[in-house]
């Protein structure tokens, strides 16, 4: 049936009917479930103690200072941090706009640094076909060497990867045929470790320039999650097409 419609032709909301609380309370509402965030850069050192590095650009990290390279956080709110990976679980149990308090040591000093906790950041979202590819930062596998740039003149093709993937073993062939008939380049990027890396291809062929992913940033830019995973990328930088998967037939163009 119809809605019922009130004088002015629009529909009409049943008498019973709640009324939305306002937008402004919703995205609140939302904050408050995600987990928490400080925007801190560290290392992993003995015993789950975290060696601060640095700030990621833009975070509440880089506005509180007090904070120096080499710092050791060894506490979070009073709780000693004893394996890696403490630091960031203990952030991310942290309600957005709580105060968190790092126990940080320095030298033979000993303090308290209170924090206030932001919402972890939104991931982007990933590039669709007609969108410019941010800069990727990843590393090629051979120090020294370059990976294809992107927007400068030739069609890339970014081919994600992994040596335990066996369709993208089997894509490899047709890869490079499609490449020499495109003029294109490819970069085969991998979130794996370099030396796992490397003993692959001691005893396998891979053709195409190796990019290393070591922070996953690319995987999530693009959202990987069944490999291979093939992204083309235009001379001007912008994404032309996208597959996912290798049953016998590249389905790039």
């Amino acid at each position: 049936l119809p809605p019922a419609l009130d004088t002015e032709g629009g529909a009409r909301l049943p008498a019973d009917a709640a009324p939305r609380p306002p937008a402004a309370r919703l995205h609140a509402a939302v904050e408050s479930l995600r987990p928490g965030y400080l925007g801190l850069s560290y290392r992993d050192g003995p015993d789950g103690i975290a060696v601060f590095t640095g700030v990621v650009a833009g975070s509440p990290g880089a506005a509180t200072g007090g904070l120096r390279s080499g710092d050791q956080i060894v506490a979070v709110d009073g709780w000693a941090l004893e394996e890696s990976g403490d630091l960031r679980t203990s952030v991310l149990l942290a309600n957005p706009g709580s105060r968190v308090s790092l126990t940080v040591r320095r030298k033979k000093a000993t303090f308290e640094l209170p924090l206030v906790a932001a919402p972890m950041p939104l991931p982007p979202a990933p590039p669709v076909e007609g969108d410019s590819v941010p800069r990727l930062r990843v590393a090629a596998l051979q120090p020294g060497t370059s990976l294809p740039p992107l927007g400068e003149g030739r069609p890339v093709l970014l081919f994600f990867w992994s040596t335990t993937c066996k369709p993208c073993r089997e894509a490899l062939p047709g890869l490079e045929r499609w490449a020499a008939a495109h003029g294109a380049e490819v970069m085969g990027i991998t979130r794996e470790e370099a030396a796992d890396v490397r003993r692959y291809l001691a005893r396998s062929s891979f053709p195409f320039a190796v990019a290393l992913d070591p922070e996953r940033e690319a995987t999530r830019l693009f959202e990987v999650d069944q490999m291979p995973l093939f992204v083309v990328v235009d001379p001007r930088g912008r994404v032309q097409h996208r597959a996912a998967g290798f049953t016998g037939k590249l389905l790039l163009d």
